[in-house]
């Protein structure tokens, strides 16, 4: 046999076979290529390249085109270009047909995971790992949750560790503090939340699998400034104090339905699952994958609804198995919709038309109150006692100062709030609470009287001390 290339030029044959030649020895390299100037996408690269796919990751190597596999051997040090990896990219995703299989599946993940992991030695700026192959590896297709019958015991868990009746108390002011609770507590805290007065029990809710759906998407948030698991819990329990407050005033076009309650208590816990403490203007200056996914719409938010319903597909995490499918179908079309209604460029709009509405003598439906209620939540931080406010400011503008850093280092426009040499703090909140937070608890006000003195109060207080007042 004529064996490898190299066993033939050891003994004395060229690359062809003949005897009698002597292999040609190729040069030591390449030959020296002229500079040329970097373009933009690789200055990009030099600048931040764990913000961009082509770059190299954890042993996962691309083979074939777009297959990839985890037994392939190790690549030279030459990357794939981004054209080509965005190539890869949808021709892997295509082939999501509709008789796409389980291994289809695995390896659009993995291309999906080596186009969006980022490289663990560049901690400013961070995009999301976690979602992109969750949503295409998200089972529900393929495997099922056991029957009711065996639900119980089929998947035994832990339960979750009680929170002392002090906590629960506590839990009712809108003024809690949730800085005051360690980080181990919070999953428990939130399934406090979650299941008070009997939420899960009258939607026939597996709370074994919904305690570990909360673990598991507690840690699908990362450590934050802002954009933390601690935010969504603080988030869940603005919304759980509102809807305390909707049962006692709202009216009854706005009443809300016990599965509309448990969704708008979930869709504020998932609503920033995976957030990578960047914002959408970003990802899609930089035209991250995430953007070219979510045809640069509503980037983030899609990505979380994803990222939280990919999560509740698994059979372990699956809480709705018990539930009748029809009802299981609209919990989850509501949760994915408040979680998009998250977006903070459509609150003024939203605002705006739902206050002509009110003025005009129409009355705010449920979805109306929905919607308020999550807005509201979110961004509730400056209706919260200035302490607290003030933390809560630090984590913010800690990860938009990193945010403006990088789009400095790229070249690109620093957005709004994001330059840590020329933003005044203080002015930055004034303006976030006169254009922003005010008009929305003033609208949200008209349908819920009991917001007044419950949040508006604190906030003008907050308002003028950042005025200097």
């Amino acid at each position: 046999r004529k064996g490898t290339p190299s066993s033939r030029a050891a003994a004395g044959l060229a690359t062809h076979g003949r005897p009698g030649h002597t292999a040609r020895v190729a040069p030591a390299g390449p030959p020296e290529r002229e500079p040329f100037p970097m373009t933009r996408t690789q200055r990009i690269e030099k600048s931040a390249p764990h913000l961009f796919f082509w770059r190299k990751n954890r042993g996962t190597r691309a083979v074939d085109g777009p297959k990839f596999t985890q037994d392939a051997p190790a690549e030279s040090n030459d990357s794939l270009s981004k054209p080509d990896a965005i190539e890869q990219q949808k021709a892997a995703v295509n082939e999501l047909g509709p008789d796409w299989t389980k291994e289809v599946v695995k390896q659009s993940a993995q291309l999906a995971r080596l186009a969006i992991e980022e490289s663990p030695s560049e901690p400013s700026v961070h995009v999301p790992l976690r979602v992109l192959p969750a949503a295409l590896l998200a089972p529900s297709r393929l495997a099922r949750a056991p029957p009711p019958s065996t639900s119980p015991t089929s998947l035994p868990a832990p339960a979750p560790p009680a929170v002392s009746a002090s906590l629960l108390q506590a839990l009712q002011r809108w003024d809690f503090d949730v800085h005051a609770v360690v980080a181990a507590e919070l999953p428990a805290l939130c399934f406090a939340l979650l299941t008070a007065n009997g939420r899960a029990a009258a939607l026939h809710l597996d709370e074994c699998r919904l305690w570990r759906y909360i673990t598991d998407i507690a840690a699908h948030y990362h450590d934050r400034p802002f954009h933390n698991f601690r935010h969504a819990v603080d988030v869940t329990h603005a919304t759980s104090c509102l809807l305390t407050l909707a049962e006692a005033h709202s009216a009854a076009d706005a009443a809300l339905s016990p599965l509309q309650t448990f969704a708008q208590l979930l869709a504020a816990m998932v609503h920033d699952t995976d957030h990578p403490g960047v914002m959408n203007p970003f990802l899609i200056a930089t035209r991250h994958p995430l953007a070219l996914l979510y045809n640069d719409t509503s980037v983030l938010e899609s990505h979380h609804a994803a990222t939280a319903m990919a999560l509740l597909s698994h059979p372990e995490n699956d809480f709705l198995a018990q539930m009748e499918p029809a009802d299981a179908r609209t919990l989850r079309s509501l949760v994915i919709d408040l979680v998009l209604a998250t977006d903070v460029t459509s609150t003024m709009p939203f605002v705006k038309s739902l206050s002509a509405r009110l003025n005009s003598g129409e009355s705010a439906s449920a979805a109306d109150l929905q919607h308020l209620i999550i807005k509201a939540s979110d961004i509730s931080n400056p209706t919260r006692p200035l302490e607290t406010y003030q933390v809560w400011i630090k984590g913010v503008m800690s990860e938009f100062f990193a945010q403006g850093d990088a789009e400095r280092a790229l070249g690109l426009p620093i957005s709004m709030n994001c330059d840590s040499h020329t933003v005044d703090v203080a002015k930055c909140q004034v303006g976030f609470i006169s254009f922003l937070v005010e008009p929305l608890f003033i609208c949200l006000a008209k349908v819920l009287p009991g917001v007044d003195a419950m949040c508006l109060e604190t906030l003008r207080s907050n308002k003028a001390h950042f005025k200097g007042d």
